[in-house]
């Protein structure tokens, strides 16, 4: 699998650095394990939008939304989000029939389809959680 590279202008990288340094752990883990990263901005959008946009709160969440669009859209979410439930059903449903030795061929083979569809909904998505690493590691040795 090829890396994706987001490339972001200084703008872009600035809020988001700001937004991601503002933004708890737990907020953060939160917003993503329920594919909502939209909710993460909500918490810091006056600061966002004092700093960056002139108290602009309409431009400011204009921005960010398409910011946050680059690593993942509300789209994408639901449907990853729906991925995982389905898979979460199967992966019982396979571990069900390993326990009674039954057959799980196509159980198995559908998993592995909605596996590789679901890495590659959250591909971007992941160095969205990369890059909030790296700016909260820089906050922490400062």
């Amino acid at each position: 699998m090829q890396k994706l590279a987001i490339y972001l202008n200084e703008k872009q990288l600035n809020v988001l650095k700001y937004i991601f340094q503002n933004t708890s752990i737990e907020i953060f883990n939160y917003a993503v394990k329920n594919y909502n990263i939209q909710r993460i901005y909500t918490l810091v959008e006056n600061g966002v939008s004092v700093n960056f946009f002139s108290n602009d709160k309409l431009r400011a969440s204009v921005f960010v939304a398409e910011l946050f669009n680059l690593f993942q859209t509300e789209s994408q979410g639901l449907r990853a989000k729906e991925i995982k439930i389905n898979m979460d059903k199967i992966e019982r449903l396979i571990k069900f029939r390993m326990s009674c030795n039954r057959s799980y061929c196509n159980e198995l083979r559908t998993y592995n389809e909605l596996r590789e569809e679901y890495n590659l909904l959250n591909a971007r998505f992941s160095e969205f959680r990369k890059l909030y690493k790296k700016y909260k590691y820089e906050l922490e040795t400062y």
